[in-house]
């Protein structure tokens, strides 16, 4: 499947985009690696791509309404990122403002700091030893060259800076530009003081847990720095001359800071209802059980504790509302169970949980009421097949349950093993 980005970017306006839109993906390709993606750039100016869209991610200031509605009207599923909800975006697209003291305004908005995009190298321990009074300045990737400048010489001569900016160069300075996310991770752990722009290189230099200098250099950075936690490792500027007056002392009065919050701690269970949602929209009447409405995920438990599937099943008891609800939060992302939906009821449920990038062990049930419903959904799950690259499908039924072997043989599948109580069946996909 595909993922297209639009993203700003350039000399005036940096790298930060670009950076989060990369974690992002990489996040996406860590918790889905049995689904291939293929990935596409697109930068400001953007132009509507001539092929179909599957995931659109856009993280834009310069984007109009209307190439919001048009992505919208193209777009499988949408994903605006936006730390200031700029716009009213359209209906139905997923908002995720990945920034302290967001807050979510729709059904489908994801904010606040659980959601902050990083790398996962910011996330683990340090084994980096840190330089007394050396000062990282990280201005983001825009170019900065003349307030570089001007916090250097300010700076007391007996701190030592080290400079990362892809345009800064200087021979008496240590400078540094094109480094990996790890790498850029140990030049922050090397430090004792981080000055940076109020982006994303604060919320790294906040995870390493450094004394930082965050300064406000556009207009969008504001609302992130002003909502920014009040902390005794945590300097906050919104102009130049402010900073430089408080600088003499701020460096002595910076304390280190303590252990960070769970930073992006939902984001990965926010992803999981993206793509899940992603698959689902491929496929009429499919819904992910993790989107469902409490009384639809009530429906779901209604069909799955009829008698008959209840005997049909590996544990035949009866499941309360609290293990219901308990089982569908635990999800992870590999596990793909989707509602089928007809005329807004639930008749039925499918199961795919990918073994490897080739196989998935299956699963369905249904509304016993209703005829040829196990055919709908033994459908839909060759159609997820087809999308997910799979080429073995793989079951489990019980012994006795004849009704149930006698389908999946008509559905080319063939017993690959048994014991004394139940059959293991497989259809290879490529025959």
């Amino acid at each position: 499947m595909r993922i297209d980005i639009f993203c700003d970017c350039g000399e005036s306006i940096g790298l930060g985009h670009i950076k989060r839109c990369e974690n992002l993906i990489l996040q996406i390709q860590t918790l889905f690696s049995f689904m291939h993606f293929k990935i596409t750039f697109h930068s400001y100016p953007f132009a509507l791509p001539s092929y179909p869209l599957d995931l659109v991610v856009i993280d834009s200031y310069l984007a109009d309404l209307e190439f919001y509605d048009l992505l919208m009207q193209n777009a499988q599923i949408l994903l605006v990122l936006d730390d200031t909800h700029r716009l009213a975006y359209p209906p139905k697209s997923f908002i995720l403002r990945p920034t302290f003291g967001a807050t979510a305004h729709t059904f489908q908005c994801y904010a606040g700091s659980e959601y902050i995009i990083l790398h996962p190298a910011f996330l683990a321990p340090s084994h980096t030893q840190e330089s007394s009074k050396h000062i990282l300045i990280t201005l983001g990737g825009s170019q900065q060259n003349a307030l570089i400048l001007e916090i250097l010489n300010a700076l007391p001569s007996s701190y030592t800076p080290i400079i990362l900016n892809p345009f800064f160069t200087h021979p008496h300075y240590q400078t540094f530009c094109n480094l990996s996310a790890k790498q850029v991770c140990s030049l922050i752990d090397s430090c004792e003081f981080v000055i940076t722009a109020g982006g994303g290189s604060l919320n790294e230099a906040f995870m390493r847990q450094k004394k930082i200098i965050a300064l406000c250099l556009a207009p969008n950075q504001k609302p992130q720095l002003s909502s920014y936690p009040t902390l005794p490792s945590l300097a906050k500027f919104f102009s130049l001359q402010e900073f430089k007056n408080a600088l003499p002392t701020l460096l002595a009065s910076l304390t280190p800071a303590s252990t960070p919050p769970l930073i992006g701690s939902k984001l990965p269970l926010m992803l999981t209802h993206l793509i899940h949602s992603l698959i689902a929209s491929k496929i009429p009447h499919l819904k992910p059980l993790c989107t469902l409405l409490e009384s639809q995920k009530l429906q779901v438990l209604a069909l799955r504790n009829q008698q008959e599937v209840r005997e049909a099943s590996f544990d035949s008891k009866i499941i309360s509302p609290k293990e219901h609800f308990e089982f569908i939060s635990s999800l992870q992302p590999h596990q793909l169970y989707f509602a089928y939906l007809q005329d807004s009821q639930i008749i039925g449920v499918i199961g795919i949980i990918p073994t490897s990038n080739q196989e998935a062990t299956i699963s369905l049930y249904k509304d016993l009421h209703l005829p040829k419903v196990g055919d709908l959904l033994l459908e839909c799950i060759l159609e997820c097949a087809q999308l997910l690259n799979l080429k073995i499908l793989n079951l489990k039924v019980l012994k006795n349950n004849t009704r149930a072997i006698c389908f999946y043989q008509k559905h080319h599948f063939f017993i690959t093993k048994q014991d004394c109580h139940s059959l293991s069946m497989q259809r290879n996909l490529l025959q």
